[in-house]
């Protein structure tokens, strides 16, 4: 009898167990069943959305501030969907670079309007002032910009500048030096550019129209913030790019392969320049009042915007970064050849989208040869409406 009972506790446990098993893989299969279907329905609510891509843009593209990268994006976005740009006119003090900047934008500074179309992309340097944008741009534009820790913004201007071989700093200690007189060395940039309104202090808040009399007054600084505030649809920032990106895509109804980059400017400074410390940062903010207001409110802006999305924006944003990925490989590997052509999958945040070797080439076309292209069809719909350019 114990060996009976023995081996009948035995399949009884052997039965328990089994039991245990199949409710286990069916309790997977269904939430399996269950997430896939979830995932379908997001994507059917995706694919059936009203929302309607937004095309009439003004990017404030702020000097040293992770802007080209932006720039090229938002020009591939705009050679892709047939759009007409606000294009400077080529002078001998500008090569096609700047809009009217440092100063306010003026007629006659861009190339002619297309006849019976409006202009959709403006995404040049300009200073931002709303009335002299507002006379080139229709009513409906959105505005956005982007901005950069103010002290790894420094590192960038003092670099395109050049400031330590044209101050003569020590190449110890650089930075220390630079920042510990600072009235001293506005004073030289000021002799040097008596014409020009601008400064390596504060230039991105004079990008976003911020008067550079008046940066280090506080409550004037802070009035213009909420000004901008009100008006801009969307302020990015470089430090984080991808979480920007996928929130402008987000707000502007855009694809995500609309948002697809390809980085540029990329520098690397001299260690001894970009070390710095507390008392070095706190130098810097005290004659940079503007510039980190300025950034500390948007960067604070974003991050409220972004919590605003929930959970889901995570998700759409890994998404956003895996595909960015497999872009780039295959554009790096199958790419270069004029047959090739893959379909990527759709998921709950974006319909499917085809790479082919056009998209490839347009990805990582030269900017100069990008931005030459747009000013020539521009000139060539010009020409055919009988409208000379000087």
């Amino acid at each position: 009898m114990t060996r009976l009972a023995a081996h009948f506790s035995c399949i009884v446990c052997l039965g328990t167990v089994l039991v245990i098993v199949c409710a286990r893989f069916l309790f997977i299969q269904v939430d399996e069943s269950v997430r896939v279907k979830k995932a379908v329905k997001e994507l059917s609510t995706f694919t059936n959305s009203s929302c309607s891509k937004k095309t009439t843009l003004v990017f404030v593209k702020v000097h040293k501030a992770g802007g080209t990268t932006v720039y090229r994006l938002l020009m591939t976005f705009g050679l892709r969907h047939h759009l007409n740009f606000v294009i400077p006119q080529q002078t001998r003090k500008n090569r096609g670079h700047n809009l009217g900047w440092p100063r306010p934008l003026k007629q006659g500074q861009y190339l002619p309007r297309i006849p019976g179309e409006p202009f959709h992309i403006l995404t040049n340097h300009v200073v931002y002032n709303r009335e002299a944008l507002h006379d080139v741009m229709p009513n409906h534009t959105v505005y956005m910009a982007i901005l950069r820790e103010p002290f790894s913004h420094l590192k960038s201007v003092m670099n395109f500048y050049d400031l330590p071989s044209l101050y003569k700093l020590p190449k110890k200690n650089t930075m220390k030096s630079f920042l510990s007189r600072p009235k001293f060395y506005e004073k030289r940039w000021r002799r040097h550019r008596k014409d020009q309104p601008f400064s390596y202090t504060n230039l991105m808040s004079f990008d976003m129209g911020i008067d550079p009399s008046s940066r280090l007054d506080t409550e004037y600084v802070r009035g213009h913030i909420k000004h901008l505030d009100a008006e801009f649809f969307l302020v990015l920032i470089l430090e984080y790019l991808d979480e920007s990106l996928v929130l402008l895509k987000r707000y502007m109804c855009w694809d995500i392969s609309d948002i697809f980059y390809t980085t540029m400017n990329l520098m690397s400074y001299d260690q001894k320049i970009a070390d710095a410390s507390e008392k070095m940062r706190d130098q810097h903010r005290a004659w940079s009042v503007a510039d980190y207001m300025l950034y500390e409110h948007f960067n604070r802006t974003l991050w409220r915007k972004i919590r605003q999305e929930g959970e889901d924006f995570w998700r759409e944003l890994n998404t956003f970064r895996d595909m960015k990925t497999r872009v780039q490989e295959f554009c790096e590997t199958s790419g270069r050849s004029k047959s090739a052509r893959t379909t990527f999958e759709g998921s709950p945040w974006s319909k499917p989208f085809v790479v082919d070797f056009a998209f490839c080439r347009l990805l990582s076309k030269p900017l100069p040869l990008l931005r030459n292209g747009v000013r020539d069809a521009h000139l060539e719909k010009l020409h055919q409406h009988k409208i000379r350019v000087q």
